[in-house]
């Protein structure tokens, strides 16, 4: 009889390679439109990553709270069994005299919570309290610092900015500078105080707030 060859398995397929990061758009060539949209896109990028961020910790919190309901209980512990007690005899004692039964007493309702504050035009509120955040309505485009372009450096500079009730910038404060001491920071500051917003929202009314900002330079 001929020997039998073995069945060799076929090859595994090759994994695929992960898709190259998209690089960012030069902002030196946008309109101030274009660079509205790229600001808005990444805006909801930043949103959409804090809601899965606040997803991870829900889930894990709900883990953890199964988890310490699934622990196991000590089992109870049966008393030893001894010789009986021999039987002591205890006095008669009279029963004594019936009481007169008390009044129940009358159960109080709970007091209601107290009422939610009002919120007043100009007031200021967390961005996570507002019904509605502020919106973008018209940038001005930061200039790109000559040094930094002929040095051929980028970065996004991230800017907390106080939006007032009218929709206008009343402070900015820097969260992280980009470019060193090329001046990145100082145009993005420049330029974003000449910005309008679309107030937020809060009961109704127009409210202060701060919300973060990503100002992007790239070449």
């Amino acid at each position: 009889m001929r020997p039998v060859k073995p069945v060799r398995p076929p090859p595994a397929p090759a994994p695929r390679p992960a898709p190259a990061p998209v690089a960012a758009p030069p902002t030196t060539g946008m309109t101030p439109d274009q660079f509205k949209n790229e600001v808005a896109r990444r805006l909801d990028e930043q949103v959409k990553k804090l809601e899965a961020d606040e997803k991870v910790k829900e889930a894990r919190a709900e883990a953890r709270s199964r988890a310490a309901s699934l622990k196991p209980t000590p089992a109870a512990i049966s008393p030893t069994v001894g010789t009986a007690p021999r039987p002591i005899s205890i006095p008669s004692v009279p029963a004594p005299s019936p009481v007169a039964a008390q009044p129940r007493p009358i159960a109080t309702p709970p007091a209601a919570p107290p009422a939610a504050p009002a919120v007043a035009r100009g007031d200021l509120v967390p961005m996570s309290e507002v019904d509605s955040p502020p919106e973008i309505a018209s940038v001005v485009k930061p200039e790109y610092p000559p040094v930094a372009r002929r040095m051929n450096i980028s970065g996004t500079v991230v800017l907390s900015v106080l939006v007032g009730e009218t929709g206008r910038v009343e402070d900015v404060r820097t969260v992280r500078e980009a470019g060193g001491k090329m001046g990145l920071t100082q145009a993005a500051q420049k330029a974003i105080r000449l910005w309008t917003f679309r107030p937020a929202v809060k009961n109704g009314v127009n409210v202060k707030t701060w919300m973060t900002i990503p100002i992007p330079f790239v070449l």
